[in-house]
This record gives C-alpha cells, sequence and structure tokens, in this order.
C-alpha cells in the first residue's frame, strides 16, 4: 500500500509541475506591444493608448529597448527628458 501512495504523490507532484508550467508559459505569451504618444515632463511621464485609454508610467522604471536589452531601472531614452 506504500508504494501505491508513493506513486500517488509523485502523480500529483508531477501534475501540479505540469499545471505551473503550462500557466507560466500562457503568461508569458500574451504580451502586447504597441506604439503610443507620450508626454514627458521632469516629475511624470503620461501616455495615450491607441484605445484612448490615459496612463501613467514610473520615473524609474524595468524596460527592454527595441533591441532586446534590458534596463533593470531608469527613464527610457524614448521618454526625451
Amino acid at each position: 500500500m506504500l508504494v501505491r501512495y508513493r506513486w500517488a504523490v509523485l502523480g500529483l507532484v508531477l501534475l501540479l509541475v505540469a499545471v505551473a508550467f503550462v500557466g507560466f508559459r500562457a503568461g508569458r505569451s500574451r504580451v502586447a506591444t504597441e506604439e503610443v504618444r507620450c508626454l514627458a515632463l521632469q516629475a511624470q511621464i503620461g501616455c495615450t493608448l491607441n484605445d484612448g485609454w490615459d496612463v501613467s508610467v514610473p520615473l524609474d522604471v524595468s524596460w527592454t529597448d527595441s533591441n532586446g536589452a534590458f534596463h533593470e531601472s531608469g527613464r527610457p531614452d524614448w521618454v526625451g527628458c
């Protein structure tokens, strides 16, 4: 009976790992990019999305440039201030 219990636990652990992996992959593939218009001031950055929503961008943010290089902090170069 102990062997059957171990197989059940192993199967459950493998199932949980598979579900977590599938969820992670699905979440990563839903990243969308779009070109937006932004206004950058000394103390704030505001952008208007294509659907009309206005959003603010933190002044110190992690970001990836158009060449794929990751920047851990700082202001993106495209803000112009």
